[in-house]
C-alpha cells in the first residue's frame, strides 16, 4: 500500500493557501512538456460527513524535454508521487509554492505521474465547493475552476494552453446523482477506500465518465450529491426542460407550472441560439483556437 495522506483533524477547517503559478513558470511547461493525456479520481465517500478533505488521484501521462518537471496542487501536505509506477522518495520530489517537483524524468521519454493528494472541500465557490442544506441536511457538491482552482481539486498543468483529454471516475455514496464533462459509462459498486474521512455508508458506487475532447483544466466540472429533477412539458407531453436542483428548492421550481405555447417557443428559439454558439465555442476548442 502506498504512503498515504491522513486528513488533518481540526475543529475549524482552514483551507491551504495558493501560491500564484507564475507567467515564466507557465511559459517554461509550454516549452518542455507535451501532456498526452490524464486521468483523475476522486473519492467522495466522507463529503456527507465533517471530513475537510477527499482523496484524490491525478494520473499525467506527459513528456518532458528536462530531467524534471513541475505541477500544480493546492494542498496542506506534500502528496504521494509515483514515476511510472514506482513511489518516490523525499529525494525525487518535493512540494512548495503549491508546485510538486518531480525529478528523475529521462529527457524526451513518455512518463506516467500519479499525484495522490488530500485536498479540501471549499465552501467559497471555489474548487470543489461543498454546500449541507440546512433545511434537510442534505450535501451537495459542484466544482468551479476558473481561473486556475483546479489544482485545488487535482494536481495538474493548470493552465490554458496545455489542453489534453481528461478521464475522470468519482466514488460516492450510491444514491447520489454525479457527472462530469464526458458521458457516464460505467457505474458499479465500490468498497469504502479510506476510513479516515469517516463516511458511515458501505452503499458506494463506482462512476467512470469516457474521456474528453482536449480541454483546459479550467473547463472540467464534476458535480454530485442527491440533486432533484426537475422536467417541463409541452402540452404534447415531450420534455423539452429539465433541472437538476437541490431537493428542497425542486417543489419551488415546480410551482412556477407550465408556461404558454408562445412563450415556450420564444425560450426554444433563444435554447437554439445558444446551442449554436456553444458549437462553434466547442469547435475553437477542438481546434485549439481558443
Amino acid at each position: 500500500r502506498h504512503r498515504h495522506l491522513r486528513p488533518l483533524q481540526r475543529k475549524a477547517h482552514r483551507v491551504p493557501l495558493a501560491h500564484n503559478l507564475t507567467r515564466e513558470t507557465a511559459q517554461h511547461r509550454s516549452r518542455t512538456v507535451t501532456l498526452s493525456d490524464q486521468s483523475i479520481h476522486l473519492d467522495l465517500t466522507g463529503a456527507p460527513t465533517e471530513a475537510a478533505t477527499f482523496t484524490s488521484t491525478s494520473t499525467l501521462r506527459l513528456t518532458c524535454t528536462e530531467g524534471a518537471v513541475s505541477i500544480d496542487l493546492v494542498a496542506d501536505a506534500a502528496p504521494c508521487v509515483l514515476l511510472d509506477g514506482v513511489e518516490l522518495d523525499a529525494n525525487a520530489t518535493s512540494f512548495e509554492d503549491s508546485l510538486v517537483t518531480v525529478r528523475g524524468l529521462t529527457p524526451g521519454r513518455e512518463h506516467v505521474v500519479t499525484v495522490i493528494a488530500e485536498c479540501h472541500y471549499s465552501h467559497t465557490g471555489e474548487g470543489l465547493h461543498r454546500f449541507r442544506d440546512p433545511q434537510d441536511g442534505e450535501t451537495y457538491l459542484f466544482t468551479h475552476f476558473e481561473p486556475t482552482d483546479a489544482r485545488r481539486v487535482f494536481a495538474c498543468f493548470d493552465q490554458p494552453d496545455l489542453k489534453t483529454h481528461f478521464a475522470i471516475s468519482v466514488t460516492a455514496p450510491s444514491h447520489w446523482f454525479v457527472r462530469s464533462n464526458g458521458a457516464p459509462e460505467s457505474a458499479e459498486p465500490a468498497a469504502a477506500s479510506d476510513e479516515t474521512h469517516g463516511n458511515t455508508t458501505t452503499d458506494l458506487t463506482l462512476t467512470t465518465f469516457t474521456p474528453t475532447m482536449p480541454q483546459s483544466t479550467y473547463i472540467v466540472c464534476v458535480i454530485a450529491g442527491p440533486y432533484a429533477l426537475v422536467e417541463d412539458e409541452d402540452l404534447h407531453g415531450v420534455v423539452w426542460d429539465s433541472v437538476r436542483c437541490v431537493r428542497t428548492l425542486a417543489h419551488v421550481i415546480r410551482s412556477v407550472g407550465h408556461v404558454d405555447g408562445e412563450s415556450q417557443a420564444e425560450i426554444r428559439s433563444t435554447l437554439r441560439d445558444a446551442v449554436d454558439d456553444l458549437d462553434e465555442v466547442l469547435k475553437k476548442i477542438e481546434e485549439g483556437t481558443r
